[in-house]
């Protein structure tokens, strides 16, 4: 039988789903396991999957592995459950109470990376110092600020300028995003950055695919959240740091009211810089 596990969605929720994907094979340890996602590069090496294909594959896939063939389909969405929506799991533990699968194995996300990339790894982001590496903006696709997921620029520099001369600082970011002093700038393909984050001494992040990869590879990170929960996007595993703005406990529907691309004067804190407390960030940095 044909097992086609479908994943859509962005990098980070496709890392999550990596879990799921130990847990299909231990329930079908004979039968073709058939990946269909939106970032089939994470899958690569995967041992458990048989067959890797992007979502615009699949009228091959169809032919392949569908057509005329025995096939069992897991095409959930992860999001849709009640657990979730209600911020009482994440996607892994999502997925696993969809299918009935937490009786099989309670895996966690996993990325392999070889050695043949883990070589060009060490030559491409060779440094003389530790390496850090920073995930500050996970937000608006124009470059805006986002307060909802983007640490603001007043933490940043503080974090950079506290670190600096002890690390390279490489910032993962895309072309519209903001650039910082001291830093350089990360935006290869996702392996690269998987390999970068796996060779990395200091990790900080917000809720974004980085922190997913870093689970995936067992590097444990700071991770700062503001608008979205640990309890749906994160991992136990890492130090989840909370924005003040949970001392009132403010559900998703009290974020609906606002713009989430408007100014941080129209959002609901007094100022941006009590946001979070930089000295906690900088403390669990330091423990990793």
């Amino acid at each position: 039988m044909n097992i086609i596990f479908d994943v859509r969605g962005g990098i980070g929720k496709v890392i999550a789903s990596t879990a799921f994907v130990d847990t299909l094979r231990q329930r079908y340890l004979d039968d073709k396991l058939i990946v269909v996602s939106s970032y089939p590069e994470i899958f690569k090496n995967n041992f458990n999957v048989d067959n890797n294909y992007h979502l615009n594959d699949i009228g091959l896939v169809y032919n392949k592995f569908i057509k005329n063939q025995s096939v069992k389909f897991y095409i959930q969405d992860p999001y849709m459950t009640n657990g979730f929506m209600n911020r009482e799991m994440n996607i892994n533990e999502s997925y696993h109470t969809m299918y009935d699968a937490y009786h099989i194995s309670r895996s966690t996300p996993k990325i392999y990376i070889d050695n043949i990339e883990n070589d060009i790894a060490k030559a491409k982001y060779e440094s003389d110092k530790p390496i850090f590496v920073l995930h500050t903006h996970g937000g608006n696709e124009d470059g805006s600020y986002n307060w909802a997921k983007d640490l603001p620029d007043f933490v940043i520099n503080k974090i950079i300028n506290k670190f600096k001369n002890d690390y390279t600082i490489y910032h993962i970011r895309q072309d519209h995003q903001p650039t910082y002093k001291h830093t350089i700038t990360a935006n290869e393909d996702i392996r690269s950055i998987a390999t970068l984050i796996q060779m990395s001494e200091k990790r900080l992040f917000v809720d974004s695919f980085a922190q997913h990869m870093a689970r995936a590879l067992y590097k444990k990170s700071t991770v700062c959240w503001i608008a979205t929960s640990p309890k749906n996007f994160g991992y136990d595993f890492h130090d989840n740091i909370l924005c003040n703005a949970y001392e009132f406990e403010m559900d998703a529907s009290h974020y609906q009211q606002y713009n989430l691309r408007e100014s941080i004067d129209n959002l609901p804190f007094q100022n941006e810089e009590r946001i979070f407390d930089v000295d906690e960030i900088i403390k669990s940095i330091k423990q990793q």
